[in-house]
């Protein structure tokens, strides 16, 4: 599917190379690109297209088409998809995909919404004065949103905040007295929590759980804090700086900001999966897999980067080199098809079929072949 906008626009882009593009790629240095194998357009750093994805002076404005669906996004403010308009945080509109209900909402004074943020089936009026809303299940009402809310079954609640608040969920009952000093819960038998028992926290100074499958004690919570279940064992002190933990699906201690060394377990025989190690608050981390320094270095199975000098990628039998390489993390493709040749002195990319592309200084001499064979 070629996007309304990519059929009147393209025309006008690359016509002053249109001569050229008929034929065979087509590169002026950084400024315009044209590849017919791939189908990709470049002119930078205005615009670039690829069969499903459009950009325009990346990252204000992206368009995405696949198949007969499409979404798009400009100024970081509006966005949507073929079924959606929405212009943050004033105006949001659309159609249920299951329903086909049509929805609208005008913030702050009316609306209604199927899914936002964490929340589902949004209905307000003059925000905060009104609002409800469902998470998982649960609808939720709040009037002069936060201080009076009330929650329907299965979870009952009523709160006044911050002055005392109430809730209960299955076996559990929730308590608040001037929020957060004085939190409680007592816990009835349950198969799929940690039993019977309660809780309760005077912050900052204490908190405590005594629970049948779970002891807790905490002092000046959250820096010093002990915890013991049937399968895992937890201690933090002082929090962040010290924090060891035992268990099920881990072993780990943290010096933090120095080192880190976590032993990720199989939950089929409890063995090692992976063994990690960071240092200098994960700006170097070292797996059975993979090592990083960030930025400096990156080495994995498929890819290697000397920052920002160099680096190598291999995928799906391409091999691709480039020689700047300023982007310090992966995936970033928007960034790279619209403003990576600024600075590139040298990229290349072999393709399993014995096809390979070379590029010099910033695009400005290139050349291809197909087979060993340069191409006219």
């Amino acid at each position: 599917m070629i996007s309304l906008l990519q059929k009147r626009l393209l025309p006008l882009f690359i016509l002053p190379f249109a001569g050229f593009a008929a034929m065979a790629e087509v590169n002026v240095g950084p400024l315009f690109e044209y590849d017919p194998d791939t189908r990709f357009t470049a002119v930078r750093p205005f615009w670039s297209s690829t069969p499903v994805t459009e950009d325009f002076i990346w990252p204000l404005g992206t368009w995405h088409t696949n198949d007969d669906t499409f979404w798009y996004r400009f100024l970081f403010l509006a966005y949507g998809h073929e079924r959606s308009f929405n212009l943050f945080p004033l105006w949001f509109s659309g159609k249920n995909r299951e329903t086909e209900e049509f929805h609208w909402a005008a913030f702050p004074f009316v609306g209604e919404h199927p899914h936002f943020l964490f929340m589902e089936d949004i209905h307000f009026v003059l925000w905060p004065i009104y609002m409800d809303y469902s998470v998982k299940g649960v609808r939720s009402h709040a009037v002069l949103w936060p201080f009076i809310s009330w929650k329907d079954s299965p979870r009952e609640a009523i709160g006044i905040w911050p002055l005392w608040g109430w809730s209960r969920l299955r076996e559990s009952t929730h308590y608040y007295l001037l929020w957060p000093f004085v939190t409680c819960a007592d816990y009835c038998e349950d198969r799929d929590t940690s039993g019977a028992g309660s809780s309760c926290m005077i912050w900052p100074l204490y908190g405590a759980v005594e629970r049948e499958r779970e002891r807790q004690v905490l002092v000046l919570p959250p820096f010093f804090s002990w915890a013991k279940t049937p399968q895992t064992w937890r201690l933090r002190c002082p929090w962040p700086l010290v924090d060891i933990e035992l268990g099920p699906k881990r072993d780990r201690w943290s010096v933090w900001p120095l080192v880190e060394h976590s032993v990720q377990k199989r939950y089929s025989d409890g063995g090692a999966d992976d063994d990690i190690w960071r240092f200098g608050w994960q700006l170097v981390e070292k797996t059975r897999s993979r090592l990083n320094i960030f930025p400096f270095f990156t080495m994995e199975p498929d890819f290697l980067r000397v920052w920002p000098f160099w680096s190598r990628q291999t995928e799906g039998g391409r091999e691709k080199v480039k020689v700047l390489d300023l982007i310090p993390i992966r995936n970033a493709d928007g960034f790279a098809r619209n403003w990576e040749p600024f600075w590139s002195l040298y990229s290349s990319e072999d393709l399993p079929d014995g096809s390979v592309r070379r590029k010099f200084l910033f695009n400005i001499f290139w050349w291809t072949s197909e087979g060993g064979k340069v191409k006219e």
